[in-house]
């Protein structure tokens, strides 16, 4: 990234020059870099999706010629669209408590030990589990709920399965 950035003059902050990368992803951890930017083109590169620490960077971005296939059509005409998209998915993700995990494979393959792998570890694994097996396709799962590590709240004991 650092080799990506062009400085206009002395006292303008650096604009950062990814477009035409052929990039797929945009980590999470590269956002940080990318900060103190005045202006980020990642025009015409591959990206499906966006992280939402993004939302964080107060620069001028432009996303033209990118799928960006898991972010909204609505969300794809401005900037300033993208980025209250991005508030909103961050802000969501904070108030999971839960996860439903499911492991799908072929009988044999280890999603049984998977699970109990998982969930021998320090994480907060609701006791209801469910095996279930589909006879059309001989594929098996087994799902299970896993709760964030960051929460001290019990898994809740509603749950559905399908």
């Amino acid at each position: 990234l650092v080799s990506a950035c062009r400085v206009r003059a002395q006292d303008q902050p650096p604009t950062v020059d990814l477009s035409r990368g052929c990039i797929r992803v945009v980590h999470p951890a590269a956002v940080p870099l990318l900060i103190g930017a005045a202006r980020i083109d990642l025009r015409h590169n591959l990206l499906d999706m966006l992280p939402p620490v993004l939302a964080a960077v107060h620069a001028e971005v432009l996303l033209d010629g990118n799928p960006l296939a898991l972010v909204p059509r609505s969300a794809h005409a401005s900037w300033v669209k993208t980025r209250r998209f991005l508030k909103g998915v961050a802000e969501k993700a904070n108030h999971w408590d839960e996860r439903l995990v499911v492991v799908v494979g072929d009988a044999i393959t280890g999603k049984s030990s998977l699970v109990h792998c998982l969930k021998s570890r320090k994480h907060k694994v609701s006791s209801k589990h469910e095996k279930h097996e589909a006879r059309e396709h001989c594929t098996h799962f087994r799902s299970f709920r896993l709760a964030r590590l960051d929460t001290d709240d019990p898994p809740s004991s509603s749950s559905s399965s399908s």
